[in-house]
């Protein structure tokens, strides 16, 4: 899975970059910044969009926020997923290398890298190209070689009219023998062929499959957000103040008996959303109700 954070301040222009690759896609963008130009919408795929427009202006001031949301993203995103910073910006590689030493997978890419796999399937389409001009190329030696080789024989038979006929009737013979190998043999790679096809049809569809299961949230997953939203919007002397208060909130919250509410709370202990202190429960920066802005 991959998403997509965009200093658009930076680069000016969305036309070239590939959305159907990504499966969220948050642009940052300045308050000069009117209009937004996409390249080609994806019609077989769903990308997410989130724009981020800022109020103000002022030195990095776009680029500070991209960094406080991709701290916020990592600590809440799928440790699958991969971040890009589509940005010409030198100055996010410190940030990009720190998330990769504490396991999130992350690069800064620019516009032409990140249409890379378009200009890969341009090629190939190109090479493919290539190769049908060259087989047909092929099979036009072959059939004027065949042509030559009648009128050759046709001389020959008008030379010899003694035994024209007795050489006729055995290449009459021969000929019929080799077309019948020849549509074997076409038949016979035609089975292949389309044998091929429907292996390479099935696997793709599989993978298809795969890939779509991968990215639907789980019941688990949902649940989780479910409840950490629920924390979030409770005001602060209302939210529970030990481990086994807060187990019992998230099992009445959450109201699934397929859903542990121990592991939920031990889930936001691990991704940093509450920790336990003298056995008080401290709630952290993420579970802050954020603050509304005009």
């Amino acid at each position: 899975m991959l998403w997509a954070f965009v200093d658009f301040e930076n680069v000016g222009t969305l036309e070239n970059l590939e959305l159907g690759k990504y499966q969220k896609v948050i642009i940052f963008c300045g308050p000069r910044h009117k209009k937004i130009n996409f390249g080609d919408i994806p019609t077989d795929s769903f990308t997410q969009l989130e724009l981020l427009r800022m109020a103000s202006t002022g030195n990095n001031n776009l680029d500070f926020h991209l960094a406080m949301y991709l701290g916020v993203h990592h600590m809440q995103a799928a440790k699958v997923t991969e971040f890009h910073v589509i940005s010409k910006d030198k100055g996010f590689d410190g940030i990009v290398a720190h998330l990769n030493s504490i396991g999130r997978q992350c690069k800064r890419v620019s516009i032409n890298e990140a249409t890379k796999s378009t200009a890969k399937k341009a090629t190939a389409k190109k090479a493919t190209a290539k190769k049908a001009t060259a087989k047909k190329a092929t099979a036009k030696k072959v059939t004027a070689k065949k042509v030559t080789a009648k009128k050759a024989t046709a001389k020959k038979a008008t030379a010899k009219k003694a035994t024209a006929k007795k050489a006729t009737a055995k290449k009459a013979t021969a000929k019929k023998a080799t077309a019948k190998k020849a549509t074997a043999k076409k038949a016979t790679a035609k089975k292949a062929t389309a044998k091929k096809a429907t292996a390479k049809k099935a696997t793709a569809k599989k993978e298809t499959a795969k890939k779509a299961t991968d990215e639907i949230p789980t019941d688990y997953e949902l649940g989780f957000l479910k409840a950490a939203g629920q924390l979030q919007k409770c005001k602060a002397d209302s939210r529970p103040s030990s481990r086994g208060k807060l187990i019992n909130w998230l099992k009445n919250k959450l109201n699934n008996d397929q859903i542990d509410p121990a592991r939920v709370y031990a889930d936001l202990v691990d991704r940093s959303y509450i920790s336990l202190v003298d056995n008080k429960l401290q709630y952290g920066v993420l579970l802050q109700e954020p603050q509304k802005t005009n």
